[in-house]
Formats: C-alpha cells, sequence, structure tokens
C-alpha cells in the first residue's frame, strides 16, 4: 500500500479553489524549471558572465548575511576569514 505524503501537496497553495487551480496550472509549468531567486544574496552578473573567485572567501564579501552573523559573533566588519 503506497504511503501518504506527509504534506498536502497544495499546502502553499491559496485557499480559493479557482486561483488554486491557476496556481496548479501555473507550478505545473515551472515546477522542473531551476530556480532563479530574485532573493538571492549575490550579483546576477557572476552567474551571466560565469565569473571564478580567486578565493571562496571572496564569493561571500558582498553577502549581507554573513556580514551581520560575524558582527553578531564578535568579529566586526564581516572578518570571518581567518587572519593569516
Amino acid at each position: 500500500m503506497p504511503r501518504q505524503p506527509l504534506l498536502h501537496e497544495d499546502r502553499l497553495f491559496p485557499a480559493d479553489p479557482g486561483v488554486r487551480d491557476i496556481a496548479r496550472s501555473l507550478y505545473r509549468h515551472v515546477k522542473d524549471l531551476p530556480i532563479v531567486s530574485p532573493h538571492g544574496h549575490t550579483d546576477p552578473r557572476w552567474y551571466a558572465e560565469d565569473i571564478n573567485f580567486p578565493t571562496l572567501p571572496n564569493c561571500f564579501d558582498s553577502d549581507h548575511y554573513v556580514f551581520v552573523c560575524s558582527t553578531a559573533r564578535g568579529r566586526p566588519g564581516g572578518s570571518w576569514r581567518s587572519q593569516g
């Protein structure tokens, strides 16, 4: 006997049946596409131009979450990288 999914597949869609039908239709068209997030914390040019970074830490220099977390952990200014 197949197991029932833990979460309903429509859980993130609107409750209104008509709007939910539209959401389902839209989702069917895009569900297999790659995620392109406008909330990304990176410069879109990095992907468009396939930019390489000289070191891994350079990837995170512009990420404001890294800055906030570093400051919260007592490393002001995002100085999270090791001091060589």
